[in-house]
């Protein structure tokens, strides 16, 4: 059986090469994604929501359980890091978070990551046109990606599938959504309504250490799931928090 891995935290990228079988990403593209500091060298994914609001996984903002951390830092349009390096310009200009929400029964392991989404409350507003970052578009309350339709996901974290080679440019990779029944995570024990499985057997395409907390979109842009959890060596079926099942949770927690 596999172990399972959280898409969380690795060091921060050194090599010129994230995400298994992906591209870099054009600039321009994913430009929504945000770049979340965990601590002194530890990294993860996140997605700007508003000028206010930043999402992702719980794992990643979390101390234990629902408690969030408090040495969380986030960086906007990041597409470049190498080493201890952040784009200069981001780097100029950190955001730190005025509160940290995390989803109230979030337990990591102890539930298999269900719930794991966290809102991040910036404190201070984001000048989103003046630095060239655009919000995601949400779904609706109670949507969900279709079983075969693709969806493609952004990160940082590690190219090779032991979890090791972090990126130093923003990378995506398409992948497939499984049918909830035909998913075998790590655990072997499913997954809920709040999360789907994207993956394909046989493919090298995954996501890996330090792409959780990052935005996973469909086809028509709309962000759809966040990188949760999955197998060491990284793939083939990695399961995603889906974001459609937090709307109304999202909504009752942004700062306006």
């Amino acid at each position: 059986m596999a172990a399972a891995a959280v898409f969380t935290a690795c060091a921060l990228p050194s090599p010129a090469h994230a995400i298994i079988g992906g591209d870099q990403v054009k600039a321009g593209d994913f430009i929504f994604a945000a770049y979340l500091r965990v601590g002194n060298s530890d990294s993860c994914g996140a997605t700007v929501l508003d000028s206010r609001n930043v999402l992702t996984a719980a794992h990643c903002a979390s101390l234990l359980g629902p408690v969030p951390r408090t040495d969380l830092t986030v960086y906007f349009g990041v597409r470049q890091v190498s080493g201890s390096r952040i784009d200069a310009a981001a780097r100029r200009d950190p955001f730190l978070p005025g509160d940290v929400i995390v989803h109230e029964n979030y337990w990591g392991p102890l539930n298999r990551f269900h719930n794991d989404i966290a809102l991040i409350r910036l404190r201070r507003p984001l000048p989103l046109e003046t630095i060239g970052v655009q919000a995601a578009t949400l779904p609706e309350q109670g949507s969900g990606p279709a079983p075969g339709s693709p969806v493609t996901v952004a990160g940082w974290g590690a190219t090779n599938p032991n979890g090791t080679m972090p990126a130093a440019v923003l990378r995506s990779v398409t992948v497939p959504v499984i049918e909830r029944t035909a998913c075998k995570p790590p655990d072997r024990l499913g997954v809920d309504d709040g999360q789907f499985c994207a993956g394909e057997a046989g493919v090298a395409k995954a996501t890996c250490a330090g792409d959780g907390g990052g935005p996973a979109v469909n086809a028509d842009g709309v962000l759809v799931g966040i990188p949760s959890y999955g197998a060491v060596p990284c793939g083939p079926a990695d399961v995603y928090t889906r974001v459609g099942n937090y709307i109304d949770w999202i909504n009752a927690h942004r700062s306006p």
